[in-house]
């Protein structure tokens, strides 16, 4: 995961954009349903993942059949300490460097502000929280594929047909509980199987805690060094049915009827106990039946979302005569 991106999509998170890349959207519906984006097949690259966020965690929602990734964001997951960059005696240099830029020698100019006015030019820099990893059986040979997004309820969700059974999947992140919440869920009883892994590109280590919990920490650096903050993210399965037990790579769920997954993550931030704040997410929201917290969360993101209203003006026949 490219850091870069991961910032991009921390920002488009906070203000509750969406990011569909280049596919092509189906229509959108009239009416209260107008504002969804819907795709009829997997996102094949990061800026076609669908993002669900609350200002604080988010995720890009890839929406594949057998394999779902889930790529995971907190918002003060950065690498390094601060640094203080004022240089004494930088102004003498300002006017160099505007003649520079301004006759399109950029380069140039842009050396000078690194040198003069920033010092290094190592920025230390936001990060990837991780990845969330859920690999599916039974999924080969799916039909009637649907990937959306819902603006007005900030879920993403995805619908297919494998055999004779309907599976859908549902993930939105609570303000209300500040938790990732997946749903996976099948029209078939005893379908959904599956095996659930966090991972992330380096800095990290996992540890399995049965019979339901994974939790992933580490502390950020840049290329092994500048040591920024500590982190942790845990996975909790809830299943309906099926059994649910670990493996070397994390938890495997066989058989069930549904599942909802929680995903909770904290740094040393805004708390010395990372741990402890994940410990807290978890026990506020772990109690909770699916529907309640799906409930919650819809109302918190529409009394938002719903303060304001874009009038584009007329469309359709009346568009085309404004146009003439």
């Amino acid at each position: 995961m490219n850091y870069v991106k991961a910032a991009v999509v921390s920002v488009l998170l906070v203000a509750g954009c969406s990011t569909p890349g280049a596919q092509s959207p189906g229509q959108r519906r009239q009416g209260p349903d107008s504002l969804m984006l819907w795709y009829d097949e997997p996102a094949q690259k990061w800026t076609e993942a669908l993002p669900v966020g609350n200002g604080r965690l988010g995720a890009m929602v890839f929406g594949t059949v057998e394999i779902e990734q889930l790529q995971l964001n907190e918002d003060t997951v950065w690498a390094g300490k601060p640094v203080e960059r004022d240089r004494a005696g930088a102004h003498k240099h300002l006017a160099e460097a505007r003649r520079l830029i301004f006759e399109g020698k950029y380069a140039e100019g842009q050396k000078i502000m690194q040198q003069e006015f920033m010092g290094p030019r190592l920025v230390r820099g936001y990060q990837t929280l991780g990845d969330l990893k859920l690999r599916f059986a039974g999924g080969q040979g799916a039909a009637d594929y649907r990937r959306q997004l819902d603006l007005d309820r900030a879920i993403a969700s995805v619908t297919y047909r494998a055999g004779d059974a309907i599976f859908t999947r549902e993930v939105f992140s609570s303000p209300v509980d500040q938790c990732i919440v997946v749903r996976l869920s099948c029209s078939k009883r005893g379908r959904i199987t599956f095996d659930a892994a966090l991972s992330r590109p380096a800095d990290f280590i996992v540890e399995t805690i049965a019979p339901d919990r994974i939790v992933m920490i580490g502390q950020a650096t840049q290329a092994g060094q500048h040591k920024g903050v500590k982190f942790e993210a845990q996975l909790r399965i809830i299943p309906e049915g099926g059994e649910l037990k670990t493996t070397d790579e994390g938890l495997r769920l066989e058989n069930a009827n549904a599942a909802t997954l929680l995903i909770v993550a904290g740094t040393d931030y805004r708390q010395d106990n990372p741990s402890m704040l994940c410990d807290e997410y978890m026990a506020g929201v772990v109690g909770k039946k699916y529907r309640a917290l799906r409930r919650a969360h819809v109302a918190e993101h529409r009394r938002l979302f719903r303060r304001v209203a874009l009038d584009l003006g007329a469309t359709g026949a009346a568009a085309a005569r404004l146009s003439e």
